[in-house]
């Protein structure tokens, strides 16, 4: 659990969207509460009640974590791919090289 929660919080200190930081944030979030979950099915007993708890706890926070993974990777695509066309735009307008003093490039 240590090692998710601190691939999150670098991930959470190198995101500058929006969209990102709280698709992390959430992960970092579910992590916790994950641990937590975890430490209550150690201590229960009954048998029952484990596998009551992991269909109903781990399970569902698990399947949280991975559909905020998936919307922060969707997220940094989504930003990547900007900053691709935004990059594609400048080259064509920046052509031929050396651009001429005029072309503001």
């Amino acid at each position: 659990m240590e090692a998710a929660q601190q691939l999150a919080r670098e991930l959470l200190d190198t995101t500058t969207q929006r969209e990102s930081r709280l698709a992390i944030s959430s992960v970092l979030h579910l992590c916790e509460n994950l641990e937590e979950k975890i430490y209550q099915i150690r201590d229960t007993e009954s048998y029952d009640e484990r596998q009551a708890q992991l269909e109903n706890n781990i399970n569902v926070i698990t399947s949280l974590i991975q559909e905020y993974m998936y919307n922060y990777l969707y997220y940094e695509a989504v930003q990547l791919n900007a900053l691709q066309r935004d990059m594609q735009i400048r080259l064509w307008y920046c052509w031929p090289w050396p651009p001429r003093p005029s072309s503001g490039c």
